[in-house]
């Protein structure tokens, strides 16, 4: 990546737990190591307000990032999250160690 330019992202998660993730409820993911930081100029994407991911369903989360600003490897991780009282839960995306030039 270029130091400083946006990139396109697509993270897909499937909902395997015992509930359906609510837009209402503020479900989405967030950023990690450490949580929810700002290093690709986003920290949090959220369903929209009225969407519903059932079980056994899945939710893709398109965004645009910034590489930092600063040459340097990155990491870059995130989860699934709910504001509502629950706070990350589930497994993690991969974690990438990102070179920025």
């Amino acid at each position: 990546m270029s130091a400083g330019q946006p990139y396109n992202v697509t993270i897909t998660w499937e909902n395997s737990g015992a509930m359906a993730w609510l837009g209402d409820r503020q479900y989405g993911i967030w950023s990690q190591f450490p949580t929810q930081n700002n290093t690709w100029g986003v920290a949090n994407v959220y369903l929209d307000p009225e969407e519903i991911v059932a079980v056994g369903g899945s939710r893709t989360f398109v965004f645009t990032v910034m590489a930092p600003s600063t040459p340097g490897t990155y990491t870059f991780c995130w989860s699934v999250r709910n504001i509502d009282g629950t706070g990350s839960f589930g497994q993690q995306s991969s974690v990438l160690n990102i070179p920025v030039s």
